[in-house]
């Protein structure tokens, strides 16, 4: 009689990631709650704020702090939240706290498996996991663990209202938040949030292919980006985020949390202004041509506008070159409201 096959031995940070991904975690969820409880709350050191957000700074070994901050989320989407229980109607409350879930030992991947649940929050399990581990090796940074990112980023909203000092001396945010493997993102909300240099010097250090990405839509790191130079989001290698679907490969997650302990991260070069941009105030209305906001500014409308052209140049900027406009222009936003004063020309900041 032959031996029944023996199951392949797991590592044990995929058993523990395993664990992690049982966790239903809604903002403000039970889930949520015996989540932070059981796996951030331990971390020596760790501080939170009035918000509930958790953070934890790590210093250089001669006690210099740290020019770089890391970030995720606690939360997911799962259903529920708010101090809700969510569960069957013949389960019990620990189903609303925890769920079933699959490994695919061949292609290294788990996988939601349990009919109650509508995702499997690797977005953002990956991404603690991840931090948990560098915070274990003590490689030096701010590492801030965000509540309510799936809420439309809450938690690091009110840090930058709020809390900014605890960013004091930060030049980049680097979040563990990115779908699929191998992008760094460069631009989020339609801007860019990080420079080329940034983004190819991370690369070159991450090895492995990884490259600057201009599709990045939203994570925590993006409510930083108007003080904050050099602002990204890291692929951590889940898909089908916030969907049934949604699965996490655990090659290219291993593979990144090998390469963060490599990075020089304090030496990575800083070279984008977070300033907000500059904004125009146009002369009064009735002397005012309208600038034909998201088209194009022809050679035409330059012609027939070339007094309010020179004025403007002259009054709000004095720049007698026409040359030094348009080098200008395409890092310009224009306003449309009337000047509080009558031919009165100037400049305002957007914050």
């Amino acid at each position: 009689m032959k031996d029944s096959p023996k199951m392949p031995k797991f590592k044990n940070s995929i058993k523990n990631f395993g664990k992690m991904l049982r966790y239903k975690r809604a903002h403000l969820s039970p889930g949520e709650l015996a989540f932070i409880t059981r796996y951030i709350l331990p971390v020596e050191g760790i501080k939170s704020d009035s918000f509930g957000n958790y953070f934890i700074s790590i210093a250089h070994p001669n006690g210099s702090p740290s020019t770089t901050a890391f970030c995720c989320h606690t939360d997911t989407v799962h259903f529920g939240g708010n101090g809700l229980y969510l569960r069957p109607l013949k389960g019990s409350n620990s189903d609303a706290i925890f769920q079933n879930i699959g490994f695919d030992l061949n292609k290294e991947v788990f996988f939601v498996n349990d009919p109650n649940s509508n995702c499997l929050g690797a977005d953002d399990t990956a991404g603690i996991f991840i931090m948990l581990r560098m915070i274990r090796e003590k490689i030096p940074g701010l590492y801030i663990f965000h509540r309510g990112e799936e809420k439309g980023g809450i938690g690091s909203s009110d840090i930058a209202r709020n809390s900014r000092e605890i960013l004091d001396g930060i030049e980049r945010v680097i979040a563990f938040d990115r779908m699929n493997d191998r992008s760094i993102i460069t631009h989020q909300r339609g801007k860019r949030c990080c420079s080329v240099d940034f983004a190819s010097a991370l690369g070159d250090q991450l090895g492995h292919s990884w490259y600057p990405d201009d599709t990045g839509s939203f994570t925590d790191s993006a409510n930083y980006m108007n003080f904050i130079p050099e602002c990204t989001n890291l692929s951590v290698g889940y898909t089908n985020q916030h969907t049934p679907n949604e699965a996490q490969y655990m090659k290219p997650l291993l593979s990144l949390l090998e390469s963060v302990q490599q990075v020089k991260w304090d030496e990575l070069p800083t070279k984008r202004d977070p300033a907000p941009k500059k904004v125009f105030s146009l002369p009064p209305r009735q002397n005012q041509a309208r600038i034909p906001l998201g088209g194009e500014i022809t050679p035409e409308w330059i012609s027939d506008n070339a007094e309010l052209i020179r004025l403007w140049m002259e009054k709000a900027f004095d720049w007698t070159l026409i040359e030094e406009f348009f080098a200008e222009l395409e890092d310009m936003e224009f306003s449309l409201e009337d000047p509080e004063e009558e031919h009165s020309y100037e400049v305002t900041y957007q914050h």
